[in-house]
């Protein structure tokens, strides 16, 4: 373990002296415990600020959205090329061996999507494969290669990725740990690297979580929320300004037995 910063903010006289008063008294009314309460929460809030800012780190919670495109465009432009005959760029070899048309990419980019506030979310209704094709069309009409659009395309990925990085994450960024099938193309991942050298990315592996499973550790995890009423969406960083319990669990014969366990593994 490896302490990262520490600090002390002064506990003011004032609230000090009630709140011992309080503690050392057999008087104190419900009343005078409630406002002690306030106010040393709302020390506690301000140290925490206090300490974050002298630090250069941001208090801003989890932040849940989708970026854009992802791997949809890049997956339905090698489809296209290819006639169907291959689903993806393996190894990113087709986009590695073309030029990115950025005029293109600043085009896509200026999509009203990509400057929409957080929170947002997006899919093929809107970054579908009719539009990656009509990318490729476009492109090879004006004298472009194959490779040329796949790289294009592949640069609004990783550029769009970027872009929300720079907005919405804390800074200095650390670590990102990734997960999916844009964490495993080297086009993408090396242009994240480039323009953020002082960030490490790693696959969500080194934390315990195999990529490949976690959809079905996320379905499990949901169901255990469920089962116990526990909302996952959070108000404000999802399109909706109430909490949320996630999902509906259609009882079978081994429903009591699955409560039974989800009760034990949260210790309830």
């Amino acid at each position: 373990m490896r302490l990262l910063h520490r600090g002390e903010v002064p506990f003011p006289s004032t609230l000090k002296s009630k709140t011992m008063r309080a503690i050392a008294s057999n008087t104190t009314s419900p009343e005078e415990v409630s406002v002690l309460n306030i106010r040393i929460g709302e020390f506690v809030a301000s140290a925490l600020q206090t300490f974050a800012t002298e630090h250069d780190f941001s208090l801003a919670t989890d932040i849940d959205l989708i970026g854009g495109p992802e791997n949809v465009f890049v997956d339905a432009a090698v489809r296209y090329f290819t006639k169907g005959e291959r689903e993806y760029d393996r190894d990113g070899a087709l986009g590695a061996a073309g030029k990115v048309d950025q005029s293109i990419v600043d085009e896509v980019l200026s999509n009203p999507y990509f400057a929409h506030e957080i929170s947002k979310t997006t899919g093929r209704e809107t970054f579908g494969d009719t539009m990656a094709e009509d990318i490729c069309k476009r492109m090879v009409v004006n004298g472009a290669s194959p490779e040329d659009a796949v790289a294009t395309i592949t640069r609004v990925t990783a550029q769009s990725l970027h872009e929300h990085y720079v907005r919405y994450a804390p800074k200095p960024l650390h670590e990102v740990f990734m997960g999916g099938g844009g964490s495993y193309h080297p086009n993408i991942i090396n242009y994240l690297r480039e323009k953020m050298p002082e960030t490490n990315f790693a696959l969500i592996d080194e934390l315990g979580i195999p990529a490949g499973a976690k959809e079905a550790l996320g379905f499990a995890l949901y169901t255990c929320e469920e089962f116990v009423g526990r909302p996952l969406m959070v108000p404000h960083r999802v399109e909706s300004r109430r909490e949320g319990v996630i999902g509906h669990v259609q009882p079978g014969e081994n429903h009591f037995g699955l409560r039974r366990r989800v009760v034990e593994f949260w210790g309830l």
